[in-house]
C-alpha cells in the first residue's frame, strides 16, 4: 500500500516538473521565436556570415565577439594570460573578460546581462551590449527573424528615394554564355547572392502600385525580367525561382508562341506559360504580338513600333502606322488575357528602341508600364514609364553582379 502511495507520489512530482519545463521552455522560446541556428545577423543592411552561428542564452542573443566588432571596424585583440578581449574603435576601449559580467569601458566598469562565454572555439557576448557600448542600434525583426544592427536610429529610406532594380535576362543554357544566354548554376548564384544582400523580388503590379503611390515597398526592391519568352524561362529559371521563393516576369512575343516554327532556342507554350502565372512565380506581360523586328524608316531601321515604316517598299503614313501598333498591341493584350489570365498592364521594348508616339499608343492600348534597355536605378518620381533595366550577360557570378549593381546605387 505504501509502495503504491510513493508510487503515486513519484509520478505527480515528475508531471509537475515536466509542467515547469515546459512552462520554462515557452517563457524562454515563446511561439515564433528564433532559436540559434535560425538568427541571422545585419549590420545597415548587409548579412554578417558566421563560421559559428548566435548562441542563444537565458533569452539573450549572443554573438561571436570577433565576427561582429570587425564588421563594425573595431580592432579586436585576445590575451590568453587572463582570458581578456580588448575591442578598439575610434575613441573606444572596450575589455571584457571570459565568464565575467563585468566589462570595462574606457577604464569605467559596467555589467552586461549574461557574461562573456565561450562556445565552439569563438567567444560570444550579448548583441545588446553592442548598442550600449558602440552607440548602435540594435533591433529585432521577429518575421525574418534577424538581428538588425544600424548606425541610425533608422536605416529605411523615405519611399520616394528606394531606389528599385529591375534586372533583364532572356534565354538560360548550360554551357553557353553570351550577352543574353546565362548559364543555370550561375542564375542560381546571382538569385542567391541578390536574396544575401537583402533584395526583395516583386511584380509588375507592385511596381506600378508603388509608382502610383498606392503601395509600400520593401527597401530593396527587385524585379526580374526576362524577354522573348524562351522555353528555358519555364523549364530551367521557373524551379529555381519557385525554389528560392523568388518572382520575376516574363515578356512575351505573343506570334512566336505555338506558331509551328523552329528557333534556335525554342519558346514556351501557352501551357507553361500560364502553369507559370498561376503558381505565382512568374507575371506574363506584352512584348509585342508581332513586331519584335526592325524595319526600314526614310532614313534608317528602326524597331517596328516606334515609327512609320516601308511596307513592301513604301513609307507607311503616320495613320497606317498607329492602326499597325495598336492592333499588335491590343492582340498581344487579349491574347495573353484569354491564354493566361494574366492581366496585361506593362510592355518592354524590343531592342529598348523606343519613341514618344510608341508610348502614346501604348497608353492608348491601356499600358501603364514600360521598359527600356537603358541601364540603371528607377525612383518613385521617376514614374513608371521609360524604366531601366540593367542587362545580366553570361558568364557573371553572383558576387560580380552584386559588385555590377553598386555602380548604379551611387
Amino acid at each position: 500500500m505504501k509502495f503504491h502511495k510513493n508510487k503515486a507520489s513519484l509520478a505527480k512530482a515528475i508531471q509537475t516538473l515536466l509542467i515547469l519545463i515546459m512552462t520554462i521552455s515557452l517563457w524562454l522560446y515563446p511561439p515564433g521565436s528564433a532559436t540559434a541556428d535560425d538568427i541571422q545577423v545585419y549590420i545597415d543592411q548587409t548579412k554578417i556570415i558566421y563560421d559559428v552561428p548566435p548562441h542563444v542564452k537565458d533569452s539573450r542573443t549572443l554573438v561571436p565577439i570577433r565576427k561582429t566588432f570587425e564588421n563594425l571596424d573595431a580592432t579586436v585583440k585576445w590575451d590568453a594570460k587572463d582570458n581578456s578581449i580588448t575591442i578598439l574603435k575610434e575613441h573606444t576601449t572596450l575589455k571584457l573578460t571570459l565568464n565575467k559580467k563585468t566589462v570595462w569601458k574606457n577604464g569605467k566598469s559596467t555589467t552586461i546581462d549574461v557574461p562573456v562565454i565561450a562556445k565552439d572555439n569563438r567567444t560570444f557576448v550579448p548583441i545588446r551590449f553592442i548598442a550600449d557600448s558602440l552607440g548602435y542600434i540594435v533591433k529585432w525583426n521577429n518575421s525574418t527573424r534577424s538581428v538588425l544592427i544600424s548606425s541610425a536610429e533608422s536605416t529605411d529610406l523615405p519611399q520616394e528615394q528606394i531606389p528599385v532594380t529591375v534586372l533583364m535576362y532572356h534565354h538560360f543554357q548550360e554551357g553557353l554564355s553570351t550577352n543574353a544566354t546565362v548559364e543555370p548554376h550561375l542564375f542560381k548564384d546571382q538569385l542567391l547572392a541578390l536574396k544575401e544582400q537583402g533584395y526583395t523580388t516583386i511584380n509588375d503590379h507592385d511596381l506600378l502600385a508603388f509608382m502610383e503611390g498606392k503601395k509600400e515597398l520593401p527597401q530593396k526592391p527587385l524585379l526580374i525580367t526576362m524577354d522573348d519568352g524562351y522555353v528555358s524561362n519555364y523549364e530551367i529559371a521557373y524551379p529555381i525561382l519557385k525554389e528560392l521563393d523568388m518572382k520575376a516576369t516574363v515578356y512575351i512575343i505573343g506570334s512566336r508562341i505555338e506558331d509551328g516554327q523552329e528557333y534556335e532556342f525554342p519558346r514556351m507554350t501557352w501551357a507553361q506559360a500560364k502553369e507559370m502565372y498561376e503558381s505565382g512565380v512568374f507575371e506574363i506581360q506584352s512584348h509585342t504580338y508581332n513586331m519584335h523586328h526592325k524595319g526600314k524608316t526614310a532614313t534608317y531601321d528602326r524597331g517596328a513600333i516606334t515609327t512609320p515604316i516601308k511596307i513592301d517598299g513604301k513609307l507607311e503614313t503616320q495613320q497606317a502606322y498607329e492602326k499597325r501598333v495598336l492592333d499588335d498591341l491590343l492582340l498581344n493584350e487579349k491574347t495573353i488575357e484569354e491564354k493566361v489570365g494574366n492581366n496585361v498592364i506593362s510592355f518592354a521594348y524590343p531592342f529598348g528602341d523606343h519613341s514618344d508616339s510608341a508610348e502614346k499608343l501604348l497608353k492608348k492600348a491601356g499600358i501603364k508600364m514600360t521598359f527600356t534597355i537603358k541601364p540603371g536605378m528607377n525612383y518613385k518620381q521617376k514614374g513608371p514609364f521609360k524604366l531601366n533595366r540593367i542587362n545580366v550577360p553570361g558568364g557573371m557570378t553572383g558576387k560580380t553582379l552584386i559588385k555590377e549593381l553598386e555602380k548604379y546605387q551611387k
